[in-house]
């Protein structure tokens, strides 16, 4: 669900009145990943709506650059912009057009507009989708230990030096700009707390996540990450640093991520 979500792709989920078994339907709606909640019949409906709708019949290739709009259809575009970076403080004219306007077409497929004048129009009567548009605009790709290469040079070429240059009892301090939901912050306190081993509960740590992206720090200060993370992690370190909870869900488990230190932020 979250790979579709990232290619552009419209997810759907079952409901829990007619699921038999609603825990898989329920993790994904949990994670936010889902677009459209429905019962079958009503999955069957949208997807026939959204199957008619213009930008679906004649979508290109993610690689292939959308050509530019007339100056009559990218003023309405712009001022989509603008509703964004009045509210959020966010300026999105200066994204890569074809991956942008391909995030504020997929809310219009949504909502059923063909036109960005009839989008802009609905945003400007509807302060909900336009923080839901918002929300899509970002792309959160990331995982834990995403890079195996740069977490191995981590522990042979940085962590070395960073020890060597800290001088007496200052804190050791690690800025992960664009941290998303947190997994990139929360490996490299791991990878830390491996490397310095005995000897990290003497050290004191800081950890400085940021993003722009309000709803990812949200996830990423919850540090709760669904059994998805298991094969990125791995058994010894799931047992080690993510007790498993479980969060009012039925079925679906979580873990919790365990890494926090006296003056860690995130």
């Amino acid at each position: 669900m979250q790979a579709i979500k990232q290619e552009g792709g419209i997810t759907f989920a079952q409901d829990e009145g007619s699921a038999k078994y609603f825990g898989m339907p329920q993790s994904s709606i949990v994670a936010g990943v889902v677009d459209i909640v429905l019962p079958p019949e009503e999955i069957a409906k949208r997807l026939a709506e959204i199957g008619r709708h213009p930008y679906v019949r004649v979508a290109l290739p993610l690689e292939t650059e959308e050509p530019p709009l007339s100056r009559e259809r990218a003023e309405p575009l712009n001022h989509i912009f603008r509703l964004l970076q009045r509210r959020f403080g966010v300026d999105f004219s200066a994204y890569k057009f074809s991956t942008i306007s391909r995030r504020v077409k997929r809310r219009m497929v949504l909502r059923a507009m063909g036109e960005f004048k009839d989008y802009s129009r609905y945003l400007r009567q509807n302060p909900a989708e336009l923080r839901d548009l918002y929300q899509d605009m970002f792309i959160g790709v990331t995982s834990f230990f995403r890079e195996p290469k740069a977490f191995e040079s981590l522990k042979k070429l940085t962590f070395p030096q960073i020890l060597k240059a800290r001088s007496g009892e200052s804190p050791i301090r690690i800025w992960v700009p664009g941290c998303a939901t947190g997994e990139e912050a929360y490996s490299i306190a791991i990878v830390l707390l491996e490397y310095f081993k005995d000897k990290a509960s003497s050290i004191r740590i800081q950890i400085f996540g940021t993003d722009i992206h309000e709803e990812a720090i949200r996830r990423a200060r919850l540090g709760r990450y669904g059994q998805e993370i298991a094969p990125d992690v791995g058994k010894e370190r799931l047992r080690r640093f993510f007790p498993k909870r479980s969060w009012g869900m039925k079925s679906a488990k979580q873990f919790a991520i365990f890494v926090f230190l006296p003056s860690t932020i995130l």
